[in-house]
């Protein structure tokens, strides 16, 4: 695979190799094995602060982006004087891109061995040993001339990055008819991870030639080190039972033991019960065509998760100026964690019940569930009095609760046509009830000046964005300065909107006609904010289209602080854009609404008649072409308000803008069997 980026002089490739194999020893003893290859990387843009696309959020489309550099090599640039192309302050996101790369080159190997021996007709014992190693080579590359490398005369960073996952994984599968309508199984098991993971980062500043990317250039090299290890042992047993095919019972239960958590605390145990009852069944409509088959569920579950290594307690760390001069030592780390820390517990219980009408044809699946996480283990900023910038512990309890729908149906069913639409819908409501003692408030992110937040508090939701607003009265009315202009409160944050939706759903229809299908997928995503964090840049720019208006009159509406209606003009100019203090830092401008819809996947596929394969030495052959995110429908003025600023996996909600865009993608298949 190789893939051309949006951004120019960005791409990535990957070349993947497998091998697979099984053999039966005998009737009771089977062993199988794989192993995976792959390398992959390329050109990767940057994103954040100081990077292409802040770069980007800056940039006045009246000057051609791809005009971005001289004959000698340095970087044409129009923000400055206009007597001097090359004296300005802001970055060509062009030259930036061909410039200032980064790369990553990265080698894997998956491989794992299995053995299954048949102990007796109902006892069966398996065991799956599997190891996942990676070599990741990165380097990043600034040159002297952009504004991230000026303090430093630019900058060349290496990093080595090796992984090593090791997975044990033992089952005892048990299953048993014990009368002519009663059936069951278990499962016994036991199963450890051990993770090794280093990294060696080594950053070199001062380049002697500034396009010469070699550490053997830099005239300051600072190089750090880290190593994580990490070990989970767990044992589980999974019990199933069945009555009739009417009355169902699961019952699970698992305790592992984490080596990332505080010895008194690393072993936790959670277990889960469900209920199933096919109505249907009793009541004689297993054979009907109106409604064949009926269910009601209830299941109740505990959910355990450890904490990331080495979040417990303090540790130490290299500093070359410590404890004098060019006498190194190591001093304490700024970041610190709870020595009893707990593990994370998520209590849950749902119901719901399975419909299906019209010999199948129609199905109403229907979920309400309530769950509730209590010691979420959080790892959040603390001020730099204490000597701690960051300080992991339980954060309290957050309850949820939501609805899930999905309707399946297939309107239309002929010998050589068909049209299969599926309906899903699901909203989901969070309140915090709980902060730990001691704390009123955690904050995942912060915009800074912008005065942008994501952070929860007791009585709050999971994604609450707070922020600094326009004043208003106690009506609610805009309130007027003297000056006709409206003014922005920046002594206290309130609460400004919501990163998560209101709800969200999706409708797909499938098409077959004979040997051609086509499938598509519309999604809906209605009521979430974000913040745009290059919004604001192009705002006191002047590059998005609400700053349009220039130098027009116009009367804000609101009140004067004696109550009347204002009347005073005022003029829309540069002032008014770029002033922090009466426009650009108002969240009713910052944050905005996020919804959208989009067209996620459409594909069309065809399959050669069995006619035709018959002439040919094949099994079956199909063709596809596949296209994902076609279209996209949103009030968000940024792009695609679906792209996170912070990585998968963060606390972050609702910060997106400096980050890299999600595509819009073809992909053509061909799936051939012989």
């Amino acid at each position: 695979m190789n893939e051309e980026g949006i951004v120019p002089n960005t791409e990535w490739s990957r070349t993947t190799f497998k091998l697979s194999g099984s053999h039966k020893v005998s009737d009771a003893f089977d062993i199988s094995g794989s192993v995976n290859y792959s390398n992959s990387g390329g050109v990767r843009p940057t994103g954040g602060d100081k990077s292409i696309m802040s770069s980007l959020s800056y940039w006045t489309p009246s000057n051609d982006v791809n005009d971005y550099e001289f004959p000698d090599g340095d970087q044409k640039n129009y923000s400055g004087y206009k007597s001097n192309p090359n004296s300005g302050f802001i970055d060509n996101p062009r030259y930036f891109a061909e410039h200032s790369t980064l790369k990553d080159d990265v080698n894997r190997i998956i491989g794992n061995a299995g053995l299954s021996f048949g102990l007796t007709e109902w006892l069966t014992l398996d065991y799956k040993f599997g190891a996942d190693y990676y070599n990741d080579a990165r380097e990043r590359f600034v040159p002297p001339n952009l504004d991230v490398g000026t303090q430093v005369n630019g900058f060349l960073v290496k990093e080595q990055i090796n992984y090593r996952q090791l997975n044990s994984n033992l089952y005892l599968r048990a299953n048993h008819s014990f009368t002519d309508k009663m059936s069951g199984s278990l499962v016994v098991g036991n199963q450890v991870t051990d993770v090794k993971s280093e990294r060696l980062n080594t950053r070199g500043e001062g380049l002697n030639i500034s396009d010469f990317r070699s550490l053997a250039n830099t005239t300051n090299i600072f190089t750090s080190e880290s190593a994580m290890l990490r070990r989970l042992v767990g044992v589980f047993a999974d019990v199933k039972l069945e009555y009739d095919g009417t009355y169902f019972l699961t019952v699970t239960g698992r305790n592992d033991w984490s080596s990332t958590l505080p010895e008194d605390n690393r072993s936790f145990f959670y277990p889960s019960v469900g209920l199933g009852y096919v109505f249907t069944e009793d009541l004689g409509l297993a054979n009907s065509e109106w409604f064949p088959f009926g269910k009601l569920r209830f299941s109740w579950a505990k959910v355990g998760k450890d904490a990331p290594a080495y979040s417990v307690g303090q540790y130490f760390e290299g500093d070359s100026d410590f404890p004098f001069g060019s006498v190194g030592g190591f001093s304490k780390d700024t970041r610190a964690g709870d020595p009893n820390l707990k593990p994370e517990i998520t209590t849950s219980y749902e119901v719901g019940t399975d419909l299906r009408f019209f010999n199948n044809r129609l199905r109403f699946d229907l979920t309400y569930f309530k769950q509730t996480s209590k010691n979420q283990i959080v790892a959040f900023p603390v001020s730099n009095p204490s000597g701690l910038s960051r300080y992991t512990t339980n954060a309290g309890e957050i309850e949820s609760k939501g609805l899930e729908v999905l309707v399946n149906g297939t309107p239309i069913k002929t010998s050589d046509f068909s049209w299969d639409l599926a309906v899903n819908w699901s909203s989901v409501a969070s309140e915090v009830t709980e902060m730990p003692e001691g704390l009123d408030v955690i904050e995942f992110a912060n915009s800074g000046f912008p005065g942008v937040v994501n952070r929860i508090q007791e009585g709050g939701e999971l994604g609450d964005l707070y922020g600094y607003t326009f004043e208003y009265t106690d009506n609610e009315e805009l309130l007027i300065a003297d000056d006709g202009l409206p003014t922005i409160r920046t002594d206290t944050l309130v609460k400004v909107g919501n990163a998560l939706p209101d709800w969200q759903g999706g409708i797909t229809n499938t098409f077959n006609y004979k040997n051609l299908s086509l499938s598509f997928l519309l999604e809906i995503r209605m009521g979430a904010d974000a913040y745009d964090s290059g919004q604001r840049n192009s705002i006191r720019n002047g590059i998005l289209e609400i700053t349009k208006w220039r130098n027009d009159e116009v009367i804000f509406q609101g009140v004067t602080s004696d109550g009347s209606s204002n009347t005073t003009p005022v003029r829309l100019n540069q002032s008014v854009y770029r002033s922090s203090t009466r426009f650009n830092r108002a969240s009713e401008i910052l944050v905005q609404d996020a919804s959208w819809i989009r067209l996620r996947n459409v594909r069309v596929s065809y399959s050669l008649p069995a006619k035709l394969i018959q002439k040919l030495p094949l099994k079956s052959a199909s063709f596809g072409v596949s296209g994902r995110n076609l279209f996209l429908n949103t009030p968000f003025r940024g792009f695609d308000p679906e792209g996170q600023q912070f990585s998968a996996g963060s606390n972050t909600y609702g910060f997106t803008g400096l980050n890299i865009p999600p595509t819009r993608s073809l992909s053509f298949s061909m799936n051939l069997k012989f």
